[in-house]
């Protein structure tokens, strides 16, 4: 995809969307503190930002809405909460992987700890567990029992980008807060990945068919990866654009935030039967708990 600004939060629509499906929504400001005020001094906005999380390069084959000026996240005043803002400058400022493994071990502890970050990580993580359980539907069934058991029978035989339209609608919430709009973007990101991946473009929604539980096990630790990455640019995204040299430098930066949440991720799925797991019950649940939690427990322990 293009590059522009930085994730901006909310940005009242889903990129995978048709024109058509487009139903801008104010953002909510954050209870009991009040709302973020705009960063800009203008109405202009930018095109959506490298959120592919696969090419870097070209443009993407859905229509992209504008993006919100950004809403920082206003975290808890704490001393972990202050470092973290500090660490993130430092960063910004100067690169390099040891600042970015200070910011972000100091992120999580601002948030709570691990255990913590993944509990006020609510929407990403019910949206994770949803997509897991159509992926395994996916590539046990098959792509058409998969999407008529979501409801979607409706849509099945019409153009990929409306089909995974709907399901993105079916498996993200549609609330305005960030949180939701994260998790959203999340799901967008995955299901952008089958739609190259498996070249549903040229080809047929069919095409998923040939996914295998080893495609199932990388694409839910890439929700997972997508969820924190975008909301540590939620929460701190601002100190990258106000402490880099230059726009250029600012998007390089969310480049190198972006690879080293996939790097440190170093989760490991292989001791599951992703195919056999009752995603939507009590054990799935579970289990994409635990995966958030020591997600960002990489995070926070640094290298």
């Amino acid at each position: 995809m293009g590059t522009s600004s930085s994730y901006g939060g909310p940005t009242g629509g889903n990129p995978l969307l048709p024109p058509w499906a487009q139903q801008p929504v104010e953002p909510a400001p954050v209870p009991n503190e009040p709302a973020a005020e705009n960063d800009e001094t203008n109405n202009n906005t930018e095109p959506s930002d490298d959120r592919d999380p696969v090419n870097d390069e070209g443009d993407a084959p859905f229509v992209l809405t504008a993006t919100a000026p950004r809403r920082e996240s206003r975290g808890p005043t704490s001393g972990h909460w202050n470092s973290a803002k500090g660490n993130m400058t430092r960063f910004a400022g100067g690169g390099g992987r040891r600042n970015l493994s200070k910011a972000g071990s100091s992120y999580v502890r601002a948030r709570g700890g691990s255990r913590g970050a993944a509990s006020s990580s609510g929407a990403s993580r019910g949206s994770t567990a949803r997509l897991a359980a159509f992926l395994t539907d996916v590539a046990a069934r098959g792509t058409t029992a998969a999407v008529t058991a979501l409801g979607l029978s409706v849509v099945v035989g019409q153009s990929a980008e409306i089909i995974l339209a709907a399901i993105a609608e079916a498996l993200a919430p549609d609330g305005a807060l960030l949180e939701d709009s994260v998790a959203r973007q999340a799901v967008d990101d995955v299901l952008l990945v089958l739609f190259e991946r498996y070249d549903l473009q040229e080809g047929s929604m069919n095409n998923l068919d040939a996914m295998d539980a080893g495609a199932v096990r990388e694409l839910i630790v890439l929700s997972v990866a997508q969820s924190i990455y975008l909301r540590w640019l939620d929460d701190l995204g601002k100190c990258i654009e106000t402490g880099a040299a230059t726009t250029n430098d600012a998007l390089r930066l969310e480049r190198e935030v972006k690879d080293y949440v996939r790097e440190t991720l170093a989760l490991d799925l292989q001791s599951h039967d992703v195919l056999r797991i009752d995603w939507k019950g009590r054990e799935g649940q579970g289990i994409v708990d635990r995966i958030y939690e020591e997600a960002y427990g990489f995070l926070e322990a640094g290298e």
